[in-house]
């Protein structure tokens, strides 16, 4: 039986280095510790950067240490994710997980008032501030798009507390991401030479669904449907509580409508976003479905089923390539 390999098993060469994040657990902690002991020291800044007569300096002072602290956080984020990434099921990483969410949450509600106190600053005074002090161009994007936010944001108090509500507001891809991670089985299934194959979801995604043998293809998309279908209920309600959540957000920030407010962050114009969709229904489908009907007759298949997309037209002319030859 082809089984997953565990971490332990996978080649040192093959897995990434965190020590280029931090030596080691001990050095992430006080990293972390770094991390929360500034962000309860940031409201030094609280209600200075509106001064007159050193306001422009104060409020570079304040971006650049929002930035190194921005920085500092990421670094410790980004440890946390990918040891959880190696093992989501391992409770240490999910602790740890669940801590920088935590922290995530105390960072931004100690800094929320940051732009609200820029966007507080009295008609002209901003615009002074940037000509006065050279170095607020390095945050010009920023600022910039800070004051596109002007309609949509809240008072300070409110914005404070949807920034320490900001891990129960992320709760759904939080309960999304450690289902996959930790408590999705997929059975495993056996191709036409007898030999048994062990199914997850990085499995079916990196290997099973590009298979050029339909058998195996099939095979591992029947048992990937049925592990993802033992969770339908579960998914079903947290996908509705995301979007619920969306909805009600855009309407207490008095956004349009929700995909005005999700395409604000991807600085998307709305008629840009349903120009891409009405052309992908009109122009693009019917090229789509032609193509399918060439992938159906090509790979020989009687009907394309939805794992049959993905499938290799020439399985000799993309040949795996060692990572090797390929960093090479």
């Amino acid at each position: 039986m082809h089984t997953r390999l565990s971490r332990a098993e996978v080649p040192v060469e093959s897995t990434w280095n965190l020590s280029d994040l931090f030596a080691d657990e001990a050095a992430w902690e006080a990293g972390f510790r770094a991390v929360d002991e500034a962000q309860q020291a940031f409201g030094i800044y609280q209600g200075k950067l509106g001064d007159v007569g050193g306001g422009a300096a104060t409020l570079l002072a304040c971006l650049n240490a929002l930035e190194a602290l921005q920085l500092r956080l990421m670094r410790v984020g980004t440890f946390a994710r990918l040891r959880n990434a190696q093992d989501g099921t391992h409770p240490q990483h999910q602790a740890a997980m669940a801590r920088v969410a935590a922290l995530h949450a105390r960072v931004e509600a100690s800094t929320s008032f940051v732009d609200d106190e820029i966007l507080a600053l009295p008609e002209g005074l901003l615009q002074r501030f940037r000509a006065a002090e050279p170095g607020l161009a390095d945050f010009a994007v920023h600022l910039n798009r800070l004051l596109e936010l002007r309609p949509h944001r809240l008072g300070a108090d409110t914005e404070r507390a949807l920034a320490a509500l900001g891990e129960v507001l992320d709760a759904p891809a939080m309960i999304y991401n450690r289902s996959k991670a930790g408590d999705l089985r997929f059975a495993p299934f056996t191709d036409d030479a007898g030999t048994v194959h062990a199914n997850s979801f990085n499995g079916f995604e990196s290997r099973f669904e590009t298979h050029s043998d339909t058998r195996v293809r099939r095979s591992a998309w029947a048992s990937f449907s049925a592990g993802l279908e033992a969770y339908n209920q579960t998914y079903a309600a947290t996908f509705a509580t995301e979007v619920n959540k969306n909805v009600a957000l855009a309407r207490l920030r008095r956004y349009p409508g929700t995909e005005a407010f999700l395409l604000q962050p991807h600085q998307m114009p709305h008629a840009v976003y349903s120009n891409i969709l009405d052309i992908i229904q009109s122009g693009l489908a019917p090229h789509m479905q032609r193509y399918a009907r060439l992938r159906r007759r090509v790979l020989g298949l009687d009907q394309l089923l939805y794992c049959d997309i993905k499938a290799p037209l020439d399985p000799d002319f993309n040949p795996r390539m060692p990572y090797d030859e390929a960093a090479g």
